[in-house]
């Protein structure tokens, strides 16, 4: 008897879903990674894919075939692969440090354009597979020296109620990492492995939620 392929879960984010170590730029392995621990958690009818590149933004910021082109490298996938089971998307902090003219409100509007391309793409091949919307961990306030960053702190602050409002319009799934994590202390940014261990049990609950997977 053939089995049934597996369901699909892409974990499509930055450097917090490809598991940079705050201040080092080594990896966390894939026991540690929140990826790895929803993995776990997961039954074996899904198998997870991670598309994470240190830097990725959810803004068209970087040049053509740039892996960090979160919008490019998307749609890129997009075309080349059957539509996942579960898109998760989790982006939006490096359009905060590197677009300092981009509002929270905007960051979090292009947040929803990329999920709006998934449920276009599933209109077209007729699918019925979900794209969820994960709000990134705010930035640590108690970062060293927090005085150059108080403007990207309030801005990952304000991000998550932004995409909460307009996701809510748009009636995709949302879900706020800020509710159990947000950046170590030693950069600010990258989540300890705690954090990570915490993020990824917090979102296959929050998959169950959502009825998202059974």
């Amino acid at each position: 008897m053939n089995k049934l392929p597996k369901k699909q879960l892409l974990c499509f984010g930055d450097s917090n879903t490809w598991g940079y170590v705050p201040n080092s730029g080594d990896r966390f392995p894939p026991s540690i990674r929140w990826t790895g621990i929803l993995h776990k958690h997961l039954d074996s009818n899904y198998f997870l894919i991670e598309n994470a590149v240190s830097g990725r933004s959810a803004h068209n910021l970087m040049p053509a075939s740039d892996q960090r082109n979160g919008q490019e490298q998307l749609e890129a996938y997009l075309n080349q692969h059957p539509t996942p089971a579960i898109t998760a998307i989790m982006l939006g902090t490096n359009d905060i440090f590197n677009a300092p003219d981009f509002s929270a409100r905007s960051i979090a509007k292009q947040l929803i354009g990329l999920a709006l391309l998934i449920q276009q793409k599933n209109i077209t091949v007729d699918s019925d597979s979900s794209v969820v919307l994960i709000s990134p961990p705010p930035v640590n306030p108690n970062m060293e020296p927090s005085y150059f960053y108080q403007s990207h702190i309030r801005k990952s602050q304000e991000l998550s109620g932004h995409l909460l409002e307009l996701a809510i319009q748009a009636d995709i799934p949302f879900i706020n990492a800020a509710d159990v994590a947000q950046g170590s202390e030693k950069d600010g940014i990258h989540l300890t492995a705690e954090s990570h261990l915490k993020l990824g049990s917090f979102i296959f609950d929050e998959f169950k939620r959502l009825s998202l997977i059974t």
